[in-house]
């Protein structure tokens, strides 16, 4: 599916950049030739944050592990890709953080048509998330208010 993005200016590309849905040489190539149309999500399932083991799917019973979300065939089932993770793993596999920003803030909010948000400037909303150093979330904004205080 990801070829097909690429042949045609006209789509916008999603990414589970979890390093399972989608090999990191497939989502550098992505990020070279087509970054300002990648929308980057998640795929997440409820298990997100909790420990290996078998949990509900709607109406399967899934495999999570340390990576992956899985159904007794191997079939993947979702993720547990969180949005810092995918940072992370982008900025390792030679992505820009800028490409990353857009991918993750700007891109979502053009294609969704949501006026006022999806960028840091007068007049939009501030839904923002502080991260540490090491891109890890340590508070969020929502329309201003700390929703999750900040850390540290």
């Amino acid at each position: 599916m990801v070829g097909v993005g690429l042949i045609t200016d006209e789509l916008w590309i999603e990414l589970i950049t979890d390093g399972i849905h989608i090999h990191p040489d497939i989502v550098r190539l992505v990020f070279h030739v087509a970054s300002s149309r990648i929308i980057l999500v998640t795929d997440g399932m409820s298990a997100i944050d909790c420990p290996p083991g078998k949990y509900h799917l709607g109406q399967w019973i899934v495999n999570v592990d340390e990576e992956a979300v899985r159904l007794d065939d191997g079939t993947l089932a979702g993720s547990i890709l969180t949005p810092d993770q995918s940072i992370r793993n982008l900025l390792q596999w030679g992505c820009s953080l800028r490409e990353i920003v857009h991918g993750w803030c700007e891109a979502p909010a053009i294609r969704l048509g949501l006026r006022g948000h999806g960028r840091i400037e007068k007049g939009y909303y501030a839904d923002l998330v502080q991260l540490n150093q090491d891109y890890q979330v340590m508070g969020t904004l929502k329309h201003g208010q700390w929703i999750s205080p900040p850390h540290g």
